[in-house]
């Protein structure tokens, strides 16, 4: 083999290391971001009671009225402190008897300069962050799901 073939060679296998790692972490970020369990109803609710006592009976920022989301809270003129690190979603669908947990670091959501939208409404990442660390949803889905979000 001639020397450039064993270059050419090296650097493809560099190149399918790296990617390899790339995909395995990419694997890793995705499971260790979503869970899903199958529990009862009971279990279901305890799992929202406890997120529930973590903010000793603050309202939502929002609710799911007429099959929309609606703003309960408007945002602080300033951002709270402290800021949120973690957004948090907690989804109970009783037909399947599942309960889902997602976290994701609230540095992606900076990362995008997109708006959040949802069913009609458009909040800019900067405007959830104003609302620190928060119950921001706690309602039921037109689907019949019970939803919570929160930021830690």
């Amino acid at each position: 083999m001639t020397k450039t073939g064993k270059i050419i060679l090296g650097v493809a296998g560099g190149l399918f290391f790296v990617l390899l790692i790339f995909i395995s972490f990419g694997v890793w970020m995705v499971r260790s971001a979503f869970q899903s369990e199958e529990v009862d109803q009971v279990k279901a609710t305890a799992a929202f009671d406890e997120v529930r006592r973590q903010f000793n009976g603050i309202q939502p920022a929002f609710e799911i009225r007429d099959n929309r989301p609606a703003v309960l809270r408007q945002p602080p003129s300033s951002p709270t402190a402290p800021a949120p690190e973690t957004v948090r979603i907690l989804v109970w669908d009783p037909t399947e008897g599942r309960i889902s947990r997602i976290s994701l670091p609230f540095s992606l959501l900076r990362l995008s300069n997109d708006p959040i939208e949802m069913d009609g409404m458009e909040f800019q990442v900067q405007d959830v962050e104003r609302y620190g660390r928060t119950l921001l949803l706690d309602g039921d889905t037109p689907e019949g799901d019970h939803m919570m979000v929160w930021t830690e």
